[in-house]
């Protein structure tokens, strides 16, 4: 049986309620996302097998997630914009094409596409990518350590797109 929008709208609003009554401040939750690595370790193991996901088919169906893989997926948004807001401060640009907007991150050998789509609202969506040419992907461990990148690199990366 489909169910009606409202249904997934009640769902959604339930995530955030859940978000929200962590009584935490928005600037401090997305920080303790990229304090460490435990968040980055977690979407390498969740997309061994899939590949790659979009928060909102989740979002939508909740049921298909453990309650730890839904709240993570849930944190998607969250992680993003930590990751955005690192490579804006550092000049480093996304990859920009058609409806998507996305930023390479590693960890090791380990590489993620995370990014958004824009089509009939914004889906977040991370995907396993092999880390062929480091200089193409932010370090997890810079942006918890908050390294500031060198201005030469970063700019010579803007010039290139």
């Amino acid at each position: 049986m489909r169910k009606n929008g409202y249904e997934h709208k009640e769902k959604i609003e339930g995530l955030i309620n859940d978000w929200m009554s962590e009584d935490i401040p928005l600037t401090e939750y997305t920080t303790q996302l990229v304090s460490n690595t435990d968040y980055f370790e977690w979407l390498i193991k969740f997309t061994e097998d899939k590949g790659w996901f979009r928060d909102d088919f989740y979002l939508r169906h909740p049921e298909k997630l453990s309650e730890l893989d839904r709240i993570n997926v849930g944190k998607l948004w969250a992680f993003h914009a930590m990751i955005d807001r690192y490579a804006d401060r550092n000049n480093i640009p996304a990859d920009k094409y058609d409806y998507k907007y996305n930023h390479k991150v590693k960890l090791n050998e380990n590489g993620l596409k995370i990014g958004l789509l824009v089509d009939q609202g914004v889906q977040y969506y991370c995907e396993r990518i092999p880390v062929e040419n480091e200089n193409e992907f932010i370090d997890i461990n810079d942006v918890i350590k908050y390294v500031i990148q060198k201005k030469e690199t970063s700019k010579i990366k803007r010039l290139e797109k």
